[in-house]
């Protein structure tokens, strides 16, 4: 079997997305990559050289999809406060659709099996870095039209990126319910003025 076409490349990206963000990098197999991907070896292997290489471009497509979808509240309002809310609201979802895992294929790449490689190490501190980039230029935008906050802009993005990462890190366990997850993000973000 040749190269993959490009619309099954993306196909087949979304998957092993998906594939990495239920198990993680250390537990996903090539046995489980070849079966989820539904392709043979010698494709895999000519398309994506690797697992790594493959864990690579899933984040890349992971970011290009679902982060998009979760950021197009900023685009939507200029209400600050509402923004906020609708990406929050846009995480929570994902979790009830029941097609994706809980919690974050980024969240879930800070771990020691992936921080070890030097490529996968500085994409996902790349990403936390302009993820935390992003909020504090839409919170400095928010505060030049007259938004007050007693923190920075810089201070607050870092605040909601740390909260988030919890969220999404406890968002994984059966004892936590999303609706208790939705209260406790709308208390943070009310205490810290968003």
């Amino acid at each position: 079997m040749g190269r993959l076409k490009e619309f099954e490349v993306n196909r087949a990206l979304d998957r092993a997305a998906r594939l990495f963000w239920r198990k993680g990098y250390e537990n996903t197999s090539l046995k489980d990559i070849l079966a989820e991907l539904e392709i043979l070896n010698g494709s895999f292997y000519h398309t994506f050289k690797n697992k790594r290489s493959l864990y690579l471009k899933s984040m890349r497509y992971y970011n290009e999809v679902i982060i998009a979808e979760r950021t197009a509240p900023f685009e939507e309002h200029e209400d600050i406060r509402l923004a906020f809310r609708g990406f929050f609201k846009s995480v929570f979802k994902t979790f009830k659709n029941g097609r994706n895992p809980r919690g974050c294929l980024m969240a879930n790449s800070i771990t020691e099996e992936v921080l070890q490689h030097k490529d996968l190490r500085r994409y996902v501190e790349n990403q936390v870095s302009a993820f935390t980039g992003y909020f504090e230029a839409k919170i400095q935008d928010a505060m030049d039209r007259g938004f007050k906050s007693r923190m920075s802009a810089e201070a607050l993005a870092s605040l909601v990126v740390i909260f988030l990462q919890g969220v999404l890190r406890l968002s994984r366990l059966n004892t936590i319910s999303t609706k208790k997850l939705e209260q406790r993000t709308e208390n943070f973000l009310s205490s810290i003025g968003l």
